[in-house]
């Protein structure tokens, strides 16, 4: 089999991509035509390419996606398994069945005394699940509300905060929030709605969501929900969730404004009475799919008391919308820079720099849009510090001015960094970004590409009696 294809790492994948988006982009404009038969026809050609097997494997296969095996605990690290795999997928993709999945419990990131399920297929159903996510993706983009980001291409958290500032009408005539929450979104979703408005094979889904799990060498059906750690997972769960944003502007005539982050709401209204009602229909529209809202986490509030939404507080103050890290989550980042330089006690200072680097940018990357410049002069003054502290460990019996002189240098003649100039960490606010100006991305990306700029960071133009101080 080997012998028959050139070697793995000599394929040319960019124009393995461009086959495969060329035929995704004929799928997704049959959907925007409503040309079902056509579509369908185009699904079955992409399933059969050569070149969308090839694109399978290697999501499944690569450095970016590699997870713990499943049941079978293989995995493909050879030439000639992969393009055993490839052939495989050709001769079984139309009836295949899945295997039961490998329960494993994690604790949540923003709640370590609570677990979550992960559900973890073997290697052949994860490069099986990838190539019908090539097909199906096309179409849910079409169907998916044109305020919705989590889980979709070319769209980010950093879009969901530029639409609720810009679109929200915060400043103007909504002034009152409604930040709902579905209660275990995942875990109790309908099969029933699912299979019955999935744009592809019902029996494949069926399958898929059917399959049951093993946990402690015992199997267990699944009645409900679909898999975490599946492919095909975040794309069921934006289908399922799909249309709410049409009833509500069909029924209030679009003076009411939707963001959705996975199974996140933020929702604008004039009144309170009005986000009452829409929370009676949304807990209707969730009732067909078996899911329901989190009490704790779902509340209606005026804008000016600020709200959490995806790690950001969201307020208004003297007639501007401050948008911010949320103090939790501020918390939370101080405590990890905190941890990881106590771990770091016998480290050389390269690996330190190289630890302490992934986790800012990371965290600063994401808070990055619209932040007021202070939260990041805060966090780099506390990382400054713990930095000297840190070198003071090491080096009990010398003074700070010989401890600043070894590890310290001036980038500039009023900023100085742990480090080198050509290697040091990071500052947060000389971050930089792509993509900061005003054009929210509402476009299906198979028929209209995002381009993305390098631009400097959006500073916050507030003054200094609006700041809020943590």
């Amino acid at each position: 089999m080997k012998n028959n294809y050139i070697s793995w790492e000599f394929i040319d994948w960019k124009h393995v991509n461009y086959r495969v988006e060329k035929l995704q982009k004929r799928i997704a404009q049959s959907a925007e035509d409503r040309n079902w038969n056509k579509l369908r026809h185009l699904q079955k050609m992409l399933m059969n390419s050569f070149y969308a097997r090839l694109l399978a494997v290697h999501r499944v296969t690569s450095k970016k996606s590699k997870r713990t095996p499943g049941l079978d605990g293989k995995f493909w690290f050879t030439d000639e398994e992969k393009f055993e795999a490839v052939e495989r997928l050709k001769l079984e993709y139309k009836n295949y069945h899945f295997s039961p999945f490998m329960r494993i419990y994690v604790l949540k990131e923003n709640d370590k005394t609570k677990t979550r399920p992960l559900s973890i297929p073997i290697i052949f159903d994860r490069a099986m699940q990838s190539l019908y996510l090539l097909a199906i993706d096309p179409v849910v983009e079409y169907i998916t509300d044109k305020h919705a980001y989590g889980f979709r291409k070319n769209r980010s958290a950093q879009d969901a905060i530029k639409d609720i500032r810009y679109n929200f009408r915060l400043m103007t005539t909504n002034q009152w929030v409604l930040k709902a929450d579905i209660h275990g979104c995942f875990d109790h979703i309908s099969h029933n709605y699912l299979i019955e408005f999935c744009p592809f094979d019902k029996q494949l889904i069926t399958n898929l969501l059917k399959c049951g799990y093993i946990y402690k060498n015992k199997y267990y059906p699944t009645e409900e929900g679909i898999p975490q750690g599946g492919v095909l997972s975040p794309v069921l769960s934006n289908l399922c969730l799909s249309n709410f944003e049409k009833i509500i502007e069909f029924k209030f005539n679009n003076s009411v404004k939707i963001v959705r982050f996975v199974d996140d709401y933020l929702i604008s209204g004039t009144t309170k009475e009005q986000l009452e009602e829409i929370l009676k229909i949304l807990k209707l529209y969730l009732a067909k799919r078996n899911l329901t809202l989190s009490d704790e986490k779902t509340k209606i509030k005026h804008i000016t008391q600020g709200v959490d939404f995806i790690g950001w507080n969201i307020k208004k103050i003297n007639h501007q919308i401050i948008i911010l890290p949320t103090y939790k989550n501020y918390l939370e980042m101080i405590e990890r820079i905190t941890e990881r330089i106590k771990q770091g006690n016998n480290w050389s200072k390269e690996k330190l720099i190289k630890n302490l680097n992934d986790l800012i940018t990371g965290w600063g990357l994401y808070h990055n849009y619209g932040c007021a410049p202070h939260v990041y002069n805060e966090l780099d003054n506390i990382i400054y510090n713990l930095l000297l502290n840190w070198c003071k460990n090491r080096h009990l019996n010398e003074s700070e001015k010989w401890i600043i002189n070894k590890y310290f240098t001036k980038l500039t003649s009023n900023v100085r960094v742990f480090g080198t100039k050509e290697n040091h960490v990071k500052k947060l606010d000389m971050l930089t970004i792509g993509d900061t100006e005003n054009n929210i991305y509402f476009r299906n990306p198979y028929l209209y590409p995002r381009i993305n700029t390098i631009k400097k960071r959006v500073i916050w133009k507030g003054e200094d009696n609006y700041l809020i101080k943590y």
